[in-house]
């Protein structure tokens, strides 16, 4: 009799571990959307012939976002989403006398996906995403622009306050193609810390 409990206890208490397991990973499917602050440290290498400057500048943006979640059973989640920049990032100043150099990344928009699993509260991710926006380079008066297509990858994680706010806080590596402007060759890249806030419905 004390073995069939102490059979039946165990037997109790993997149900519930799994049961709570789906219970944690249920948190985080479903539609949400957030406010992201992005901490942005931008480099570009710019190479004419045998020549080649490097440049490096930091900005901060804010972005909104929306992902869907899917639970895949256990601790698994997949989501998916987008995401859009609405400030522009520096991507490289230069300053020679009374010239004026500055290349800037504007209208960002990226789609992603996030396959992740849960710990408690917590969603542990990882990220991979293809961006998309303008490159305008300007020196002094002139000005000129193009599309920009990039990858990026990163990790993140994402905490529920509740049943309905959460924190996330995220890092991204990010490569963009190559652009050519006039004989010069640029190649923008950018690192990203993100710090966000959002709401799941």
């Amino acid at each position: 009799m004390k073995q069939f409990i102490k059979s039946a206890i165990t037997v109790a208490s993997i149900g519930l571990c799994a049961a709570s397991a789906f219970a944690q990973s249920a948190n985080f499917s479903g539609l949400s959307a957030g406010v992201d602050l992005n901490l942005i440290g931008a480099a570009t290498e710019i190479s004419s012939g045998a020549d080649k400057l490097s440049l490096g500048e930091n900005s901060n943006t804010v972005a909104v976002q929306g992902a869907y979640g899917f639970d895949l059973g256990g601790s698994g989640v997949l989501g998916v989403g987008a995401s859009y920049n609405m400030g522009e990032i520096a991507a490289g100043t230069v300053s020679s006398g009374t010239s004026l150099y500055k290349l800037r990344l504007k209208n960002m928009y990226s789609v992603f996906i996030e396959p992740g699993f849960v710990v408690g509260s917590s969603l542990f991710y990882g990220k991979l995403a293809y961006l998309n926006g303008k490159a305008e380079e300007s020196l002094n008066a002139s000005s000129g622009s193009d599309t920009v297509t990039g990858m990026g990858y990163g990790v993140g994680l994402r905490t529920m306050l509740d049943n309905k706010i959460y924190l996330q806080v995220e890092i991204l590596q990010t490569k963009f193609a190559d652009k050519t402007f006039g004989t010069a060759v640029y190649k923008p890249s950018a690192t990203m810390a993100t710090f966000g806030v959002g709401v799941k419905f």
